[in-house]
């Protein structure tokens, strides 16, 4: 068959765009050899004063290495000033959010080559440049960059690479890309090798809790008495503590995380921008105080073999021995009938730096616990230890609970676990931090009991007003895989938490407030538990307020009475198995952020109103969990070799007494050790030493340390 002289024409036009594309391809890569020459000639003469060392192992130069990989990163990076006139989407949910791009939230999460931070949307394809505000941009010498490749990190800028580089890998930020700490003369090296997408300085801007934020871009003052938690840099942590002292900052508390080491800080009401600016913080967001959140529950979740819950059977006979869970509360009432013999505490010794085994029998060794998980005053962690582990045998003799079954067995989901009890400070806030608490359980399951099984941790508490994935979230997420980080191998966690109370819906179960649910249960790794009512049918009528009746009597005298309105309050909060707790807080999470609808959360929901439970012998106070008093002594200065005095009225119905010494800005950060003297009735001398820092008074304590409830204490420090 013969070819056309049409077809012939074809052929010879693709054959010449072929030629031409070659061609070009051609002259591409030759481009591509000589800026890889000139990228390696300025590694091997030092520009930038970066020298370019040798790797170990089998003896390849890191110059060969480079001259194998390195081209220029895509120039279509934000760091290019250009500017486009077209609108970009406003977003009302998260006004203060940069972007680059008018691409929807939905999509951009899919993209490769987006960077999806709290406080903005980096398409690192486009020229378009984000519009920071000067005063919260990133320094020119700036050692935290963000750096995206488009392949698999660890390929493109593998491990022994950046040791020798002297760069750090800090926190992976979504998608494909690394928060990484380098001199910023290695930058201008690591920027041109082949697979990195794009290297973008980590502005102030960036590093600010989307609360805060519109503090820091209105240059508006923090309000007196701000808190502040704030993340630094690994290994930065002299130096930080430097700069907060510069600063004039009071300095509350500091733990270490696996991200660097996070502060506590008083703030002063100018300090927000300059905290931001500082190149070796890393994070800055609100301090907040822990909040606790809170028979027929075990039928309802299909843990008991009879309905009626007569009996302490449960399915395949998984009744919870030999497992221990760790509770993290208010403390657990370890002479409670029911739970007695498996409660355990675990804490720091005051004589002794090692955690280990508290025996909660042993009274007198309250005063030396830290920690300490076997009191309740509260009564919150009693109860949510009832519900996980009790074991119902003294619960028939309770009669009166609406809807249970006669001579009912209210005994937990596994009446026979061991529960590992430990103590949150709701009253000065969480001085045991985040990672105290998971380090703590951890070490007890993994090295003084020998377990090698996944420890279940208990949360019935939230940070209130957090519904951000902050450090918090971001702690409990890395504490599901490895609660130990700084002990060799993983010892992970099973992190279970409630989804706070902050839901605002109805008592039919809808509505409410989207996105209410609390940090830490914002968390990606945790287990969040929503709450739904028990069915209990409570017809009860209540007074629930007052309406004027006038009349007018025989006489023609008008009375004016006042007639109480009765309602069945609790009808409408106990008519349904199936309907979402009013309060329980409501998800999604991230909405905007992590996708125009967010994440999806609770993971579950359970019975979590009107329900029977274990009560702490020291609860005394059913009006209500305000029964803690203050005393705040502030500015005190102690001479050496002299006692500041103070006293203390202990009312009648107090349980306990505790004694905590804070250093202030002009101090030392590490507390040194400061004696607490106390006695009963008189001034106290240096023999009547209580302990070191903090000392607890309580009711089943030893001489000295038993309170007596009803009289004036005294105590010294010096």
């Amino acid at each position: 068959m013969r070819l056309s002289a049409k077809t012939w024409v074809i052929i010879a036009i693709l054959l010449m765009v072929l030629g031409v594309y070659c061609w070009n391809l051609g002259n591409r890569v030759q481009e591509d050899k000589q800026r890889e020459a000139e990228a390696v000639s300025s590694a091997m003469t030092g520009t930038g004063n970066v020298k370019i060392p040798r790797l170990n192992g089998a003896g390849q130069p890191l110059l060969t290495q480079l001259n194998q990989t390195t081209r220029h990163a895509n120039q279509a990076s934000p760091e290019v000033s250009a500017r486009y006139q077209e609108p970009l989407p406003e977003d009302p949910l998260h006004p203060h959010r940069l972007r680059n791009t008018a691409v929807g939230v939905d999509q951009l999460v899919r993209l490769n080559h987006v960077l999806l931070l709290n406080n903005a949307l980096i398409d690192t394809s486009s020229r378009r440049a984000l519009e920071i505000p000067s005063h919260l941009q990133a320094p020119i010498r700036t050692r935290s960059y963000l750096i995206q490749t488009d392949k698999p990190f660890d390929e493109v800028l593998p491990a022994r690479l950046l040791e020798q580089l002297a760069a750090n890998k800090v926190s992976y930020i979504p998608n494909n890309a690394w928060l990484v700490r380098a001199d910023p003369d290695v930058m201008t090296h690591l920027k041109n090798i082949s697979g990195v997408r794009a290297v973008v300085p980590y502005a102030p801007y960036f590093k600010i809790s989307e609360s805060l934020l519109p503090l820091a871009v209105g240059r508006t003052e923090l309000e007196s008495g701000t808190l502040l938690s704030l993340t630094v840099f690994p290994d930065e942590s002299l130096a930080a503590e430097s700069a907060l002292h510069q600063l004039g900052l009071q300095l509350i508390n500091r733990t270490d995380s696996p991200f660097g080491d996070q502060y506590v800080v008083h703030a002063t009401p100018d300090s927000l921008i300059p905290l931001a600016n500082l190149d070796l913080v890393q994070w800055v967001e609100p301090w907040h105080q822990r909040e606790l959140a809170n028979d027929l529950s075990r039928g309802r979740v299909a843990v008991d073999t009879d309905a009626s819950n007569l009996t302490n059977e449960n399915h395949h006979g998984l009744s919870g021995s030999g497992v221990l869970i760790n509770i993290n509360d208010s403390g657990v009432d370890a002479t409670h009938p029911d739970l007695i013999g498996r409660v355990e505490s675990s804490g720091h010794s005051q004589n002794n730096t090692n955690p280990g085994l508290v025996p909660t029998s042993s009274a007198g060794l309250v005063s030396a616990i830290r920690y300490s998980g076997h009191l309740d005053s509260v009564g919150h962690g009693t109860h949510v230890a009832g519900i996980l582990a009790s074991s119902g045998e003294n619960s028939p003799t309770i009669t009166n609970i609406i809807n249970s079954a006669t001579n009912a067995n209210f005994h937990g989901m596994a009446p026979e676990a061991e529960l590992l009890s430990l103590t949150i400070d709701l009253l000065s806030g969480p001085l045991e931090s985040d990672e105290e608490l998971q380090a703590l359980a951890a070490e007890h399951n993994y090295i003084t009991e020998g377990r090698t099984n996944a420890m279940i941790s208990n949360n019935s508490w939230n940070y209130p007003n957090s519904q951000e994935y902050g450090l918090a979230s971001a702690s409990f997420d890395a504490a599901v895989r490895d609660a130990l980080p700084y002990v060799e191998g993983e010892q992970p966690m099973v992190y279970v938490f409630s989804s706070g109370n902050a839901g605002n819906g109805n008592q039919s179960g809808r509505g409410g407030s989207p996105g209410s649910i609390l940090a830490p249960a914002t968390a990606k790794n945790v287990i969040t538990v929503g709450a739904i009512e028990t069915l209990r049918f409570i017809t009860n009528e209540v007074v629930t307020g007052f309406v004027d009746q006038i009349t007018t009597n025989d006489m023609g005298v008008v009375e004016t009475n006042q007639i109480p309105v009765l309602e069945k309050a609790f009808l409408a909060d106990t008519d349904s198995a199936t309907e979402v707790a009013s309060f329980s807080s409501r998800g999604n999470v991230g909405i905007g952020i992590e996708g125009e609808g967010g994440r999806f959360k609770p993971d579950v929901v359970a019975p979590g109103t009107y329900v029977v439970s274990t009560r702490s012998k020291d609860w005394e106070s059913p009006e209500g969990l305000q029964n803690t008093i203050l005393n705040l002594r502030e500015g005190i200065s102690v001479n050496p070799g002299e006692l500041y005095p103070i006293t203390v009225f202990v009312p009648l119905d107090s349980v306990e007494v505790r004694v905590r010494i804070r250093t202030n800005k002009d101090a030392p950060l590490d507390l040194p050790d400061m004696p607490v003297y106390g006695a009963l009735g008189r001034f106290p001398t240096t023999e009547d030493f209580f302990g070191l820092n903090t000392v607890t008074l309580a009711l089943d304590s030893q001489a000295p340390l038993n309170l007596v409830p009803g009289n004036i204490y005294f105590f010294s420090i010096g």
